[in-house]
C-alpha cells in the first residue's frame, strides 16, 4: 500500500514538480481544497505527512492553521524561506516539523520526507502503547462489577468519554430488532434503573424521540445482512457499530452503537479498539457466568460468593488452563480465628452479618479473573488466576492486615477479628484439585495451631 502524502501549494510549477517526484518514488498524493477534505485525508485515507509552502492565498494559510490546530503533532514539511518560514518555525516546533527551500535537491527532499514519516509512525506507536496502558488502568477501575445491567451502563459511558460521541447505545444480542420495532414509542431513554427496556438497550445520554427517529431513519434497511453476527466493526456514515465478543464463549455479547463519535478515525485510538473490545468481552463473559452461577445455585445465599459446588468446576477448569498455557494459579484457604466465640457470645444473626462483611473485604482484593468462595461455616477460599506463590503471599498479607485493622460494626456492636490463611500453588505444590485444597488447608491449620493471624505457604 502506498504511503499517502497531503500536498498543499498554490504555486503550480512547484506543486507539479514535487508531486511528480513523490509519485515516481511510490507515494500517493492528495491535494485537498478544504479543511474538511484535509481531515478526511488523515482519517479516511491514512495520510502520514503534510507538505506545504508559503501561500499567496489566504485560503491555504487558513487551511493549514485550522489543520495544525487539530493535529499539532502531525508531521509536516514547509517549503519556503523568509517571513513565512519564520512564522512556521515559531508556531510549530519539534521533531515532527521541518522546513526547506522549494528548490532543494530531489535526494535531500525525499530523505527529509522519509525521516518525518518515520518519526510520525514511531510517535503513533508510542502513543497507541501509552493509550493502551491508560485504557487498561481505566478499564480495571471502571469495570470491576459482575452485574450485567451496571456493566452495560458503564460501557456506554466509557465509550462516550473516550470517543466524544453525540450519544452511545448498548444493544444486547437480538436487541436491534426490538430497538427498530419498539424504541420509537419511547419518548426518552431513561436512566438504566428506570428504563423498561434496560435489558435490550441503554444509552450514555438521554435521547429525544426526534433523535431516535432520526437514527432509525438513517440506518433502517441499510445495514448489511448478517451484520449482527460479524466480529468486525460496521459503519454507516457517522454511526459506528462495535461488536463485543466474549473471550471464552467467542460469541457476540452485544453491540456498542456510537452516534457521531468525534475521535473515531484517530489512528492511535482506533488501534486500541481490538484490545478494548476483547477486555469488554471478557467482562461480559464474567457477568454472564456470574448470572449463570447464581441461577444454577452456585452462589452462597448469605455472602454471594461462590459455593463448594462451583469450586470443583473452577478448579478443574483452571488446572486444565494452567497446564495448557504453562502458567500458575494459587489457592488461598482462610479461616476466621475464634469465630465460634462470636456466635456463642453475640448470636448467630450477628455472626452471619460478620461473614457478609468479611466477604466484602475479600472481594476488594480479587480481580475480575479471580474467584471467591465461601467453603463452609467461617472458611473462605480465593483462587488467584495466573498468580504464583510470592504474588499470592502479598495478596494474602494485605487481606490479613485489613481484617486485623478493621472494626466490624454490627447492630451497635464492635467486633475485632483476625484471619489465618494457607496458600498452595499449582503446579509448584500440587497437580490435582484434591491435593491443592488439602495442602492449602494444611498450611492454614499450621498457622492456626502456632499463632493464628498469620499467612503460611505450603511446602
Amino acid at each position: 500500500m502506498k504511503t499517502r502524502v497531503i500536498f498543499l501549494d498554490d504555486e503550480p510549477k512547484t506543486a507539479q514538480r514535487l508531486q511528480r517526484i513523490l509519485e515516481s518514488h511510490g507515494y500517493s498524493v492528495g491535494t485537498p481544497g478544504t479543511l474538511e477534505e484535509t481531515f478526511k485525508e488523515v482519517n479516511a485515507n491514512g495520510a502520514e505527512i503534510l507538505i506545504h509552502s508559503a501561500h499567496r492565498s489566504n485560503t491555504y494559510s487558513e487551511l493549514c492553521e485550522g489543520f495544525f490546530n487539530q493535529y499539532p503533532q502531525f508531521p509536516s514539511l514547509h517549503l519556503g524561506t523568509g517571513p513565512s518560514a519564520e512564522t512556521y518555525e515559531k508556531n510549530l516546533k519539534g521533531a515532527f516539523h521541518s522546513k526547506m527551500r522549494p528548490l532543494t535537491p530531489q535526494r535531500e527532499f525525499l530523505t527529509r520526507v522519509r525521516r518525518l514519516i518515520f518519526l510520525g509512525r514511531l510517535s503513533r506507536q508510542n502513543y497507541a502503547l501509552s493509550r493502551t496502558v491508560k485504557l487498561q488502568n481505566k478499564i480495571d477501575q471502571l469495570f470491576e462489577t459482575l452485574d450485567a445491567g451496571e456493566l452495560k451502563e458503564r460501557t456506554v459511558k466509557f465509550f462516550d468519554e473516550e470517543f466524544k460521541a453525540k450519544n452511545v447505545y448498548y444493544l444486547s444480542v437480538g436487541g436491534y430488532g426490538h430497538f427498530l420495532q419498539e424504541m420509537w414509542k419511547v419518548a426518552t431513554v431513561m436512566p438504566l434503573d428506570q428504563n423498561p427496556l434496560k435489558h435490550q438497550l441503554c444509552s450514555s445520554k438521554k435521547s429525544s424521540e426526534t433523535e431516535l427517529s432520526g437514527i432509525l431513519a438513517r440506518i433502517s434497511g441499510r445495514l448489511p445482512p448478517g451484520w449482527e453476527f460479524r466480529n468486525s466493526r460496521t459503519c454507516l456514515d457517522d454511526i459506528v457499530f462495535i461488536p463485543l465478543v466474549g473471550s471464552a464463549s467467542k460469541k457476540i455479547c452485544g453491540h456498542v452503537m456510537m452516534v457521531e463519535p468525534t475521535l473515531y478515525g484517530d489512528q492511535a485510538l482506533d488501534k486500541t479498539l481490538p484490545y478494548l473490545t476483547r477486555v469488554l468481552g471478557r467482562h461480559f463473559d464474567h457477568a454472564q457466568n456470574f448470572a449463570n452461577a447464581k441461577s444454577l445455585n452456585y452462589m452462597d445465599d448469605l455472602t454471594e460468593l461462590y459455593n463448594q459446588r462451583y469450586l470443583k468446576l473452577v478448579l478443574d477448569k483452571e488446572i486444565n488452563r494452567a497446564a495448557r498455557t504453562k502458567t500458575s494459579f494459587s489457592v488461598l484457604f482462610m479461616d476466621i480465628d475464634h469465630f465460634k466465640q462470636v456466635n456463642d457470645t453475640k448470636g448467630h444473626v450477628v455472626g452471619s452479618k460478620v461473614l457478609v462483611q468479611m466477604a466484602e473485604i475479600l472481594n476488594q482484593h480479587i480481580r475480575a479473573t479471580d474467584y471467591g468462595f465461601r467453603y463452609g461455616g467461617d472458611e473462605f477460599i480465593l483462587i488467584l488466576v495466573g498468580s504464583e506463590s510470592q504474588q499470592s503471599l502479598g495478596v494474602a498479607e494485605r487481606i490479613r492486615k485489613q481484617v486485623e485493622s478493621s472494626v466490624f460494626q454490627i447492630d451497635g456492636v464492635e467486633i475485632r477479628l483476625t484471619l489465618s490463611i494457607g496458600i498452595a500453588t499449582y503446579p509448584d505444590h500440587a497437580h490435582t484439585k484434591e491435593e491443592i485444597l488439602e495442602l492449602a488447608d494444611r498450611a492454614m491449620y499450621c498457622g492456626k495451631n502456632k499463632s493464628r493471624n498469620v499467612v503460611y505457604v505450603a511446602s
